[in-house]
């Protein structure tokens, strides 16, 4: 599953390719039946010779490839556990077949059936394979990629006029999945500075249109790739990481750690980069968490910030339950939860916006993040929005809400983190700077 294809140079051998090994053993002339098949370990009643089972990878020549043509891998049966996995380092691009040679202790031998396993040359562009073709139907006019090959693609090629690097989703896409495997990730783009990308340049795009309700499954997404959300498009991540920017546009949502055919939040995706919501953008039901300051970027570690891991600009709305979690201190201070700039955040009936400052726990003196700050501008609306300063062991506690602007939610909870005394640090306040609350129903401590 985790490895049905590899890149040339990019494969290794671990759980993740392994398949299991089946056979039966019937009457001559007999259908063989679903409970006739069992595992071929040592617990099955097929008792194996094993140094007469071997692991055959041929090039499949109907699908093009060569008669000559070198997988550079090697296959190996362990018949102690049924286990087929697949080592080595792949030689020759090309498609290959994959079967298993199985002799028992009374001579009687057999030939399984082939999968299929692909040998990329690295230079494929994300435009080329993101092609119905390579798509899952799911029969109501919606595909899934599933799962993304190859699992490496760092070309992106342009299927957008006038752009160069730039990709479209489609909008019949709903599902890109790296892999079905918790921990094994399909990788999008490659890396780059980290100045770089707070500067703007970013080299590769990747457009979520209109219509487009897509969920990022198992993938990591590194900082070479922009990320936008259009208008009327949506974009959830699952158990998937982000190490860039994502810019939400007017009309566009964003997701995240949430499965909303079961309703219910789940866990496993991170930001390692921010999240940008402009004038009219909606966020819904997310759980954010970074790891902007302890995840290294991709292959590089030149990446410290205390830059908010959420900055809404102008009006956007919050639907359902939204929560945010800045890192912790990578220096001096937590990292900022939220930062509302120039206009207002309104959160729909029942709602419900929580926001923690990063802790300064990780090292001994780094001061607790800023839950939210207000750049002249107002939370609103008939919901609740909590703010919680980050805690810390020997610096600072960290404040709630900071800068300039008012809050008028339904119900507002605003609390500062507290300090140890004993090191003279200073607990963290509630609201600090030029904040109004007029909610309702508050907690201000």
């Amino acid at each position: 599953d985790g490895v049905s294809s590899a890149s040339v140079g990019g494969s290794s051998s671990n759980k993740n390719s392994a398949v299991k090994v089946y056979g039966a053993l019937v009457e001559k002339g007999k259908d063989v039946a679903d409970k006739d098949w069992e595992e071929l370990d040592n617990m099955a009643k097929i008792k194996l010779n094993g140094s007469k089972c071997s692991v055959s990878i041929v090039p499949d020549t109907e699908k093009g490839t060569s008669a000559d043509s070198d997988s550079g891998m090697q296959g190996v049966y362990m018949t102690i556990s049924s286990d087929l996995t697949l080592s080595g380092t792949p030689k020759d691009p090309g498609s290959y077949l994959v079967s298993v040679s199985i002799e028992d202790q009374q001579g009687r031998s057999a030939v399984s059936n082939t999968l299929p396993f692909r040998i990329y040359s690295g230079e494929e562009t994300l435009a080329d394979q993101m092609k119905k073709e390579n798509f899952k139907d799911y029969g109501n006019g919606l595909y899934a990629w599933d799962i993304m090959e190859p699992w490496a693609i760092s070309k992106f090629g342009s299927n957008v006029n006038g752009e160069e690097e730039s990709v479209r989703v489609p909008a019949y896409l709903e599902a890109w999945f790296g892999s079905h495997e918790s921990g094994t990730y399909g990788y999008l783009g490659y890396d780059i500075p980290w100045k770089q990308v707070v500067a703007g340049n970013i080299p590769q795009t990747l457009y979520i249109p209109s219509g487009c309700n897509l969920t990022l499954t198992n993938m990591e997404v590194l900082s070479s790739v922009h990320i936008i959300v259009e208008n009327g498009g949506k974009l959830t991540l699952s158990d998937s990481v982000v190490q860039g920017i994502i810019d939400v546009q007017s009309g566009g949502t964003f997701s995240m750690n949430y499965d909303s055919f079961n309703n219910e939040f789940t866990t496993g995706a991170s930001l390692c980069g921010q999240l940008r919501l402009a004038d009219g953008a909606a966020l819904e039901n997310a759980a954010i968490y970074s790891h902007a300051n302890y995840l290294a970027n991709g292959d590089l570690t030149d990446r410290t910030t205390s830059e908010p891991v959420v900055v809404a600009n102008g009006n956007v709305t919050v639907k359902g339950t939204v929560a945010i979690l800045g890192d912790d201190g990578g220096s001096d201070i937590g990292q900022m939860a939220l930062r509302v700039s120039n206009g207002t955040l309104t959160l729909e009936d029942g709602a419900e916006l929580v926001a923690y400052g990063g802790s300064g726990k990780t090292l001994l003196y780094t001061e607790g993040g800023t839950a939210i700050e207000l750049d002249n501008a107002t939370i609103t609306g008939n919901g609740k929005v909590t703010a919680i300063g980050g805690d810390v062991l020997w610096g600072n506690g960290g404040t709630g809400v900071t800068g300039n602007g008012i809050i008028s939610t339904k119900e507002a909870f605003l609390q500062g983190a507290t300090a140890n005394t004993s090191n003279k640090a200073v607990p963290g306040k509630a609201t600090d700077g030029n904040v109004k609350v007029t909610s309702t129903s508050k907690h201000i401590e």
